[in-house]
Order: C-alpha cells, then structure tokens, then sequence
C-alpha cells in the first residue's frame, strides 16, 4: 500500500462531485493546507477522465501573470488533441505558426500566440479559455478544466478572476472544478456576494475527517492497534486528513518491519517523533513565515498553549486581536466556537513541545 493510495472517508464529496460534473455541474472546493484537497481532486479526475477530457491547472504556478497562466491553459488544452510544446517555441518559428492557422483556424490559436508576443496578457487568458469551450464541442465531449489553488490568482489582481468567469460562465461544454486553501481568499472570489465567482458553483469546504470514521477505519484495517493508540491520534490530530493517514501508514510500515503482533503508545510515540523529524523543514518554514509578520509569533504559540490572549504582557489587547485576524486569514488559525484553534495539529504539537507526552 502506498501513502497516496490511503483515502479516509470523502466519499460522500468523491460521489457527488464526480456525478455533478457529468451532468455539467461546477463546484468549489475550499479546504486548509493539508487537509485533502489535492488528493479528492485527483480521485475526482480518475474517476471522470474515462468520460471527460480532463486538465488540472495549478494556478500557483502561474499566478505572477496573466501570461503565463494563458499559456499554461493553451498548451495544456493542445496538448488533449496531440498537439506537445512550448508557445514561446511556436512563436519564434513562422512555419509552426502557418502550420497551426491553416490546421486549426477556428480555434485562433493564431491570435493567442499574437497576444502573447504583444503582452497582451487579459485577451491572451480570454483566449485561452474560450479554447477549452471550443474543442469541448468540437469533440463532442465534456471537458473538465480543474485550477487548483486559484486563489492565488488575488495576488496577480481582480482583473484576471473577472476576465476569467466573464468568459467561462457562457459555458455550455465544460465544467469547471475549482480548489483553494487560502480560506480568505476564497470566500472573497466565490462566497461574498461582491465576488466575481459569487453562485457559480455547488461549494464544498473540507473540515476534518469525522472521527467515528476515523475510529472505524483504524479498526477494521489494523486491528492489533490498542484503543489508546488511537485514542492519541484522535485526541491531537483531531481527523486531520494529512497526519491521520500518514500516521496510519506509518504504523503499518512499523508493524510489517518488527513483525509486531501488538501496537501500543511506545510504539507511536516513535513514530511521533519521526513524523516530526520528516517535517521539520516543513514546520520551520511555517515559522520563518510567522517571524515576518510583527507579533505572529508570540500570538499563535499562546493560542497553541490554549489563549493567544496571554501572548505576552508588551502586546495590547487590540494588537493580539488585529494579528488574530491575520493568523486566520493565512490559514494558521480558526475560531471554533469561541476558542481559537490551530489548523496544523502537528504544528501546535511541535510549539507545545509536545510529542515526548506519550506513556
């Protein structure tokens, strides 16, 4: 079994995305760093590509101009009809350029390639986008465009988010699946009613995994674990999709390597610890991040040890309130009924200097 193959729950979202899809639905997928989002969208295309023609965008990628992101989406949708390269090849070879209007005139790509030598980067991504409706019904065959992390796009400017629905929300032919794990972000594209993607879609948000199915699991696939062990997972990873299947994987790994005919909280507590070592760098990006920001550091280790409001005695309380509002908006808190919680178990055990609390 491999890490990628281990799917928790989501069947419902898994179910009813890839049904809607079919039937010409969009939706929006807004879920926290690590908490299965990229892993649902994978199984969502798995699911669908024998149906559809499906591209994946990650946005990321390409969110520093609306250039880049038209030439990411030409070549991607190209590419489904058996056409491989590089724009900026094409452009500089006259006889590629002929080649492609003569074979392919009512698609323009012609015209994409000329905005994209002029630098005209929103008729460009204009283009680009009718370019996937275009050969949709060219084929016959429903199309599935996916932009992962498009929130990103916020970052570039809100002229590309308005070029971008003011162009596909005439769609008849392909459907769009839409993912981000900026929680801000998002909401300000597609749940305010100010947003440029206000209604365009059936909007799923990711929470963690239900823990009477995180309890099921465990026990029908490992069932040498102690209820403690799992008691622990659930206690500090609180069904986080990421920790809960990469501890369960590594608990399988550890079974099968010492032949262990029982699992107890010895035994997690080292793979703890290496969960935390493979992470480190990850962990201590998040806080370089933090460091960069006046007072977010000392804010969210308070709110790690259960009040962000005992940070320090030098911060006001209206300076831990308005870095509150940051920390959240970046998707390193939440306000759970009153109580501000962490989004990265991991990341407020390593604050806590917690994982040697394992007996």
């Amino acid at each position: 079994m491999l890490l990628q193959d281990i799917f928790i729950n989501r069947k419902k979202e898994l179910a009813e995305i890839s049904s809607g899809i079919a039937l010409g639905q969009s939706f929006i997928i807004i879920a926290p760093r690590r908490y299965g989002k990229t892993t649902l969208i994978k199984k969502i295309a798995k699911d669908i590509e024998s149906q559809n023609q499906v591209i994946y965008i990650d946005v990321m990628r390409y969110a520093h101009s609306a250039i880049s992101l038209a030439e990411a989406i030409t070549e991607a949708c190209l590419a489904k009809i058996g056409i491989i390269g590089k724009l900026r090849n094409w452009l500089k070879n006259i006889d590629a350029k002929l080649d492609l209007k003569i074979k392919f005139q009512e698609l323009e790509v012609d015209i994409i390639l000329e905005q994209i030598a002029a630098n005209d980067g929103y008729n460009a991504l204009a283009k680009s986008l009718e370019l996937a409706e275009k050969l949709a019904l060219k084929q016959n065959q429903r199309w599935v465009m996916i932009y992962d992390e498009i929130g990103e796009l916020q970052h570039l400017d809100e002229q590309a988010i308005r070029v971008m629905r003011s162009v596909i929300q005439h769609h008849q032919q392909v459907s769009y699946l839409f993912a981000g794990s900026q929680e801000s972000l998002m909401n300000n594209i597609f749940i305010s009613s100010r947003g440029a993607f206000y209604r365009f879609g059936i909007i799923y948000q990711l929470t963690e995994l239900e823990l009477k199915d995180v309890v099921e699991f465990f026990h029908s696939s490992l069932s040498n674990v102690s209820g403690e062990v799992i008691d622990f997972i659930i206690d500090n990873f609180h069904g986080h999709p990421y920790y809960t299947t990469n501890i369960f994987y590594r608990i399988i790994q550890q079974i099968m390597m010492k032949n262990l005919s029982s699992f107890g909280l010895s035994d997690l507590r080292e793979i703890i610890q290496n969960l935390l070592s493979s992470e480190t760098h990850y962990l201590e990006d998040q806080l370089i991040r933090l460091n960069q920001r006046k007072n977010t550091f000392a804010v969210l280790l308070a709110a790690a040890h259960g009040d962000p409001y005992q940070a320090t005695d030098k911060l006001s309380k209206q300076s831990i309130h308005a870095t509150l509002k940051i920390l959240i908006q970046d998707g390193y808190l939440r306000n759970h009924a009153g109580k501000y919680q962490l989004t990265d178990p991991l990341l407020s055990l390593y604050l806590r200097d917690e994982s040697l609390a394992i007996y």
